[in-house]
């Protein structure tokens, strides 16, 4: 058999392909097995070229073509170039990071079989969970479910195996097939003047960027869901990116209750083998919709008409390790090679995407109004400077908390702290709970009895005795979530209250679970960190209880006030969504700051205009482009040593941007690893990139010893 020459990117840090000969008639694309190094290692590859000649005189042969055909197309190899030259990556382990986990080892992309749930008698059961289980069974496509649906819907092991021994449903292992939905239809909602004016403006045959701002519940996804339906109607598929995996199972149900049309899921929450069976759906072109979180940007989409990014200003669309691309900006890179639309929505758009549009280069559309009888809710300052506080909470404050529940409404207190006490002192000499692996106190969570670390994961049982002086008196100080719950628990015993925060969204069920248990109707407490601030709809809250409002004062991070809030308004956002009129309490100690009078009074809109100037002014981004080196190493001096080193070669060569530090990170120590930082700032982008690619060059040809290095492009943790 004849050979070709195959330049194959593998998935490791390097910044160069190989050459192997390969049968003549493999593909670019393919995934192939090769042999690597030394001794008998293979490593699974990707071809990305087909050349005549090789530099090299002798060469080593594939010695498995795992792909009957491409697992990348040309667009998507494009895509992965693109990613690996503006975020400075390699290009194997960009391409890597783009396949589901099965496909990166020597796995077949044949698709696996799954575990479904199927019903088999609609009977009474004792307990709700176990009936609301029966009642989506039955709503369900051919009456079954796959396992990862059920566990994101919020079903526990305990709830299914109770109605498999009552031989309510059977488990089963299926072949795969994309969800589409056959029960009742939902039909499209008559838009408002506004919602008009936007679906008119987006010609789905025009390409380009939509940034729409739309006030919290003024009915942005029924603005997605009408253009999803012209985009299907034209022939074309869609994608859709949420921020948030909690956000999936609500999501799902409502695109799939309006298009009785096959869509794929792809978000974490998936085991490996549905993760690729979804993927597979998508590569083989059997689903009309994609519906994801950041991952899902990568989609196989062959005929994509029609992006969009929901919450397009939340920080999780950016990777925080690995390849550490922005989901919304890879999506508009992707919809701009496409020759489509990219739509963006939030109701407080990041100053990126506003100069953007407010500078011309993205469409600008606008929902200043809420849906229905809907109205935007009234925010009010509590004074905490002389307030007797119970649960972190004023007297005004708990008053008009009362007043609500006792009208049959849901209250929302938002503390952006979970645990009981963020930190735990000693009374008798002062001692302090630290991190062993970071610069951090130490979280007090007391129903486990541990002290948790929420940078490095390191947790201990709580002492009884202060390890330093040995006196019994240790308490916690501050408020979490926890504590916050408990104590509320006291002052409203008899009203239901469900705590929202990373801890028990970890529990299985996760955040469906709790928000199920949510009454419909009747008063309740909702006591949650950030999380409840990602787009959940919960129409009977009519007040909203800021307990801290001064938590983002204290950041050093440029961003602290844009994403302060963000948070404000997103949480304020939850109140007054049904027919009954919403209000707001923000806790301060600070009232008269003039960012509140600011938000308050010029809203999120009026407020971004006065940081960009004040970017503008001080030549950060969006008007300079941003990049940082970190460095990380056991000691201190290690991680400085090669940034001071980096510098000194950067100054020979007269670098003509601005380069600040080497400087310690905000949290010096994390992990057990010390990290230092240069910024990287440029008028230029394509100046920066420049000369970012020159700073990598320098760094794989220095010494580092037990240092280690990354480059974050448009980073969001700049300390």
């Amino acid at each position: 058999m004849t050979s070709t020459i195959a330049e194959i990117s593998i998935n490791r840090p390097l910044f160069q392909s190989f050459d192997y000969l390969a049968p003549s008639d493999v593909q670019v694309g393919q995934r192939v097995v090769i042999p690597y190094g030394r001794g008998n290692q293979t490593l699974v590859g990707v071809i990305t070229g087909l050349v005549d000649e090789s530099k090299f005189s002798r060469l080593k042969h594939v010695q498995q073509v795992l792909d009957p055909e491409p697992v990348f197309s040309t667009q998507q190899l494009a895509l992965a170039r693109w990613i690996a030259n503006y975020y400075q990556q390699a290009l194997g382990e960009v391409l890597f990071a783009m396949l589901p986990n099965r496909l990166r080892q020597d796995n077949s992309s044949e698709p696996n079989q799954s575990t479904y749930l199927k019903l088999c008698q609609h009977e009474n059961v004792p307990g709700s969970k176990q009936k609301r289980l029966l009642d989506l069974l039955a709503e369900s496509d051919g009456q079954q479910l796959s396992m990862s649906e059920v566990r994101l819907n919020g079903f526990t092991t305990q709830t299914i195996n109770s109605l498999i021994k009552r031989a309510c449903i059977e488990r089963l292992k299926l072949d795969d097939e994309p969800s589409v939905w056959h029960g009742e239809q939902q039909e499209k909602l008559t838009p408002s003047r506004e919602q008009a004016t936007v679906l008119n403006d987006i010609k789905l045959e025009q390409p380009g960027c939509h940034l729409l701002y739309g006030v919290t519940g003024s009915g942005k996804t029924e603005v997605y869901l009408q253009l999803i339906e012209r985009c299907l109607a034209a022939g074309k598929q869609a994608l859709v990116l949420i921020p948030e995996i909690g956000l999936t199972p609500q999501t799902v149900r409502r695109f799939q209750q309006r298009f009785a049309r096959p869509i794929a899921v792809l978000h974490s929450g998936l085991s490996d083998s549905e993760r690729l069976n979804q993927w597979l759906f998508v590569k083989h072109n059997k689903v009309d919709i994609v519906l994801g979180t950041r991952s899902a940007v990568f989609a196989p989409l062959a005929n994509l008409g029609l992006v969009i990014v929901d919450e397009e200003h939340d920080t999780s669309y950016k990777q925080q390790d690995g390849i550490r691309y922005q989901a919304r900006d890879v999506a508009i890179k992707r919809a701009f090679d496409d020759g489509i639309p990219v739509l963006l929505g939030s109701a407080t758009p990041s100053l990126e995407s506003l100069n953007n549009a407010w500078s011309g280069k993205f469409h600008w559309h606008q929902l200043t109004e809420r849906t229905g009888r809907a109205q935007i809710p009234n925010i009010e300052m509590v004074d905490m400077r002389h307030a007797q506080l119970t649960a972190g909470l004023a007297e005004r404050t708990l008053k008009r908390m009362q007043q609500h529940l006792a009208d049959g409404n849901q209250v929302m207190v938002f503390l952006n702290r979970r645990g009981w006490a963020p930190s735990v002192m000693c009374q008798s000499c002062g001692w302090l709970a630290d991190c062993p692996n970071c610069d951090a106190r130490l979280v007090l969570h007391q129903h486990s009895s541990q002290l948790k670390c929420h940078h490095c994961g390191w947790q201990h049982p709580k002492p009884q005795h202060c390890p330093s002086c040995q006196s019994p008196e240790l308490v916690g100080l501050g408020l979490g979530t926890e504590k916050q719950t408990d104590i509320l628990e006291q002052q409203f015993a008899n009203t239901p209250i469900i705590r929202i925060d990373r801890d028990t969204a970890n529990q299985p069920g996760g955040i469906a679970k709790l928000l199920a248990d949510v009454p419909e109707k009747g008063p309740a407490l909702i006591v949650g960190t950030q999380m409840l601030a990602k787009g959940h709809h919960i129409p009977n809250i009519t007040l909203v209880v800021v307990t801290d409002g001064d938590a983002g004062f204290w950041g050093v991070d440029y961003r602290a006030s844009e994403r302060m809030a963000q948070l404000l308004t997103q949480v304020a956002g939850r109140s007054g969504r049904g027919e009954r009129h919403g209000e707001v309490l923000v806790q301060s100690r600070y009232p008269e700051h003039p960012f509140f009078s600011q938000l308050i009074n010029f809203g999120y809109l009026g407020s971004a205009r006065h940081w960009l100037n004040e970017r503008q002014q001080a030549l950060l981004p969006p008007y300079h482009s941003h990049a940082i080196i970190r460095c990380d190493a056991p000691h201190d001096w290690q991680a400085a040593q090669v940034l001071r080193q980096l510098v000194a070669q950067l100054t020979e060569a007269q670098v003509n941007i601005r380069v600040l530090g080497p400087v310690p990170a905000t949290m010096a120590k994390r992990a057990k690893l010390y990290r230092q930082l240069l910024h990287f700032h440029a008028e230029s982008r394509s100046e920066l990139n420049r000369w970012l690619r020159y700073c990598r060059t320098l760094l794989q040809n220095m010494d580092t010893k037990q240092a280690s290095w990354r480059i974050d492009v448009d980073p969001i943790d700049v300390g």
